[in-house]
Parts: C-alpha cells; sequence; structure tokens
C-alpha cells in the first residue's frame, strides 16, 4: 500500500519566496558569472525542491515500510517502531505539511506528513500491535 505526502500551502509559498529572491538579487549582480552562479543555485533549487513535492510518499511492505523524500529512502521494520504520535515540531525532515507524525524507533525519530495520517496509523499498528500511539 502506498501513502502519499501531504504538501502544505506554506511549501508552495517558500519555492515562490526562493524564486523571486534569486530573481530579484539577479538584478544586482553586476557580472556574468554572478548571474550564472544565482541561475545554477536557481536550477540546483529546483532540482531538489521538484524531487522532494513529486517523491514523496510512504510504501507499506510485509516487513517494513518505506519513506521516499526526493533522493532519499528510508526504510523502518514495523517491529522497531515504539511510538508514533502527533508532532508540532518546525524541524521538516520528510514532512511538506505542519499535520506531522513523529515515528520513534530505538535508534531514530522520523517526521513524516501523509495525507491519511490516521489510515496509516491503523496500519502501522496491524503490523505491530505494540506501537503506543500518543494521540490521534
Amino acid at each position: 500500500m502506498k501513502f502519499k505526502g501531504k504538501i502544505g500551502l506554506w511549501w508552495f509559498v517558500t519555492i515562490i519566496l526562493a524564486h523571486v529572491l534569486l530573481i530579484f538579487l539577479m538584478q544586482f549582480a553586476k557580472t556574468m558569472l554572478g548571474q550564472g552562479l544565482l541561475i545554477a543555485i536557481l536550477l540546483l533549487l529546483d532540482v531538489f525542491m521538484v524531487s522532494w513535492t513529486v517523491n514523496n510518499y510512504v510504501k507499506l511492505n510485509a516487513d517494513h515500510f518505506t519513506i521516499h523524500f526526493g533522493f532519499s529512502k528510508n526504510s523502518v521494520n514495523y517491529e522497531d517502531v515504539i511510538r508514533i504520535s502527533k508532532s508540532n515540531s518546525v524541524i521538516a525532515g520528510s514532512a511538506l505539511s505542519f499535520d506531522r507524525l513523529l515515528v520513534e524507533t530505538q535508534d531514530k525519530q522520523i517526521i513524516i506528513s501523509l495525507k491519511e495520517n490516521d489510515l496509516f496509523i491503523d496500519k502501522l499498528i496491524g503490523q505491530n500491535n505494540k506501537v503506543i500511539v500518543m494521540e490521534r
């Protein structure tokens, strides 16, 4: 099963503001090198922002789930999950919405944001009924 990542309005505002700022700065670049550098930064920023926006989902597998976010993948075994809770953390992690879940294991904490957070929690509990759900 695949859960699509939730993308908040703030993310699109961030993309627009980053572009506006870099285009504004290009007006003041005095050399072609300076303008070229700003264009390179803009293109690099676009590569990452587009990949984070498009490749943003969690896939449930037989014994683990995999978080796909941009160019990265992070797998978590169901049996390793200790606790899951809603999160108001300002650290985005792999979450492009403020409607976030904090997934905790013995050795890591992962922040995700899905369109169907509650269904994801239900499926996770179905795989590991020892998971502590802090709040829904």
